[in-house]
Formats: structure tokens, sequence, C-alpha cells
């Protein structure tokens, strides 16, 4: 699954950015080649089970969610 999402990453990063590159738009390539680098990290990391998107959401919207839903 990674060599997977790794070759569409390649693929998606080439056809986005090199139109992109040509058109002098510099900081959405940049902003394109984060977010596939970000896609790329998490499928590592769920992977190895440093953490997956599921705990990453629960410890960052945890405390919002109970400080906004506590009972009364």
């Amino acid at each position: 699954m990674i060599i997977f999402v790794t070759f569409l990453a390649v693929m998606i990063g080439l056809l986005e950015c090199i139109p992109l590159f040509k058109r002098n738009m510099k900081k959405e390539m940049y902003v394109v080649v984060f977010m596939l680098l970000f896609a790329i990290i998490f499928q590592v990391s769920s992977k190895f089970k440093f953490f997956t998107l599921k705990s990453l959401i629960e410890s960052v919207l945890g405390p919002i969610g109970r400080a906004l839903f506590k009972e009364v």
C-alpha cells in the first residue's frame, strides 16, 4: 500500500506540478507537494503504527468536544 500511495503521489505530482511550474505558480506547486508528502507521511506512520489518522483527529478534537459538550 505504501508503494501504491507513493506511486500515485509521484504521478499526481508530475501531472499537477509541471503545468504549475510552467505558469510560474510556484506557491501553488509547493502546496501540492506539501499535501502529497503529508499523504505519504500519514500512510507510512499508519503502516508502522506510529499514529493513525483517527487517533490524531481524536487527540486534536477530543478536548474541544469535551469542552463544548460536557454534561450540564
